[in-house]
């Protein structure tokens, strides 16, 4: 029996109940496609048991979470060159407090915590993707093709590896999927997920802003000009969101100048460690654009860095073809254009920023961090296209492009899990 509705206990139960029977079905499939995932990385790996094969997806980055879930910061000032004895504050505390949190819970060492905590996000991922999927009532073909050209990204397996990836893309689809509905339980929802998103990465500060632009694009629809404080008071309100949300990382600037004094260690680290100058007019260097075909790296494979690299224009082409698509909306049917800024306002901070910072090492892991701009692209992309569909020969040679290029994915994807399991170097 449930407590009565009138108690704090009776209102959470009715919300968990209609919470539970509206998206019961998402978190199954979620579990799902995070499982499928992992399959699929294992029947690449060479080794032979289950164990192995998981601790093997805690490479590289992941290490350096590990140390920060286990020991804290560490730092010398100022940070000289990589050195996880000396200076760890590298990467932002989300994902290292999940990892602890989970080392908490499951006692499990922080090798295996490490990658159990990506999964975890990754199962809040492709719930969120899920949901939304369900809110632009797209088709289950439709619905069935945005997953799948998700699930193809040749770096879709650093979902299941022990990477901050996932959480930040689980808390970045949520933070966009809550902030769309203005009572205060979703403000709250939306609040919590924004916060762990700018204590993720640190490109979730522009992205928190977001959801201003769906205040000021639904003010502007016919019946709602007319009355300027209900603009106001949404403005305002997803204002004080985006703030909230900013805290994430601000808590953690302010723990770096509390702890270390200086609140910038991070990017000093980023700097005299790895390198990472940013060059804020590179967006404008033509030689960023080049297509080219990538060079032949280990065993006969391209190299991956030059996959990065190409990653640049490749997305770039991605966003003058929405562009050009939004535009036509917007011209045959006004009042349904530009529904989708909000998301190309986050995709395209996503991308200038890591563009901006990692131009000095030759756009290196590029195309990693290409991957959370491709899954708000996709999800705009089946709005779009549902809202416009193509029609005849153009729908032919549209699916044509399209299954090619996800075959062409999926082999890459195959070859870089392969190359990172054996503990190279890939993204």
């Amino acid at each position: 029996m449930s407590p009565p509705a009138s108690s704090f206990r009776g209102r959470f139960w009715q919300w968990a109940s209609a919470t539970h029977r509206h998206s019961g079905g998402a978190f199954a499939w979620g579990l799902v496609l995070t499982l499928s995932q992992m399959v699929f990385v294992y029947s690449l790996s060479y080794e032979r048991s289950f164990a192995a094969t998981y601790t093997k997806l805690s490479r590289w980055d992941s290490v350096w979470y590990e140390d920060i879930a286990t020991e804290g910061y560490h730092s010398v000032v100022p940070p000289g060159p990589i050195n996880r004895q000396l200076n760890n504050v590298a990467f932002f505390p989300g994902f290292p407090a999940l990892v602890e949190a989970v080392m908490e819970v499951s006692r499990l060492p922080s090798k295996v915590a490490v990658v159990l905590a990506a999964q975890l996000a990754c199962w809040g991922f492709w719930t969120y993707l899920l949901l939304f999927l369900r809110r632009l009532q797209v088709s289950r073909s439709a619905a069935a093709i945005s997953i799948g050209l998700v699930a193809v990204h040749p770096c879709s397996f650093y979902l299941v590896a022990g990477y901050s990836e996932s959480l930040f893309l689980m808390t970045l689809l949520g933070y966009l999927y809550w902030s769309e509905r203005d009572d205060l339980d979703s403000s709250c929802f939306a609040s919590a997920h924004g916060f762990v998103m700018t204590a993720t990465r640190i490109v979730g500060l522009p992205v928190a802003f977001a959801p201003v632009l769906l205040a000021l694009r639904s003010q502007t629809r016919e019946g709602t000009a007319s009355r300027p404080r209900s603009k106001l008071r949404a403005v305002v309100h997803r204002t004080m969101l985006a703030a909230v949300a900013c805290l994430g990382a601000g808590l953690f600037f302010a723990y770096c100048q509390w702890q270390f004094g200086h609140w910038d260690l991070y990017m000093q680290t980023q700097r005299n460690g790895w390198r990472l100058v940013p060059d804020y007019l590179a967006i404008f260097r033509p030689e960023i654009y080049r297509l080219f075909i990538p060079a032949e790296g280990r065993d006969g494979f391209v190299d991956p860095n030059d996959l990065s690299r190409l990653a640049v224009p490749l997305t770039m082409a991605f966003f003058f073809a929405f562009l050009s698509g939004e535009v036509w909306v917007a011209w045959t049917r006004p009042a349904g254009g530009w529904r989708r800024a909000p998301w190309y306002f986050a995709a395209w901070w996503m991308f200038y920023v890591p563009l901006c910072g990692l131009v000095k090492v030759r756009m290196n892991s590029m195309i990693r961090y290409s991957l959370p701009v491709y899954v708000l692209l996709v999800l705009a992309g089946v709005q779009l296209f549902t809202q416009r569909p193509l029609r005849g020969v153009f729908r032919d040679i549209g699916f044509g492009l399209l299954a090619g290029a996800s075959f062409s994915s999926v082999w890459l994807q195959a070859i870089l899990a392969y190359h990172f399991a054996l503990g190279h170097w890939v993204a």
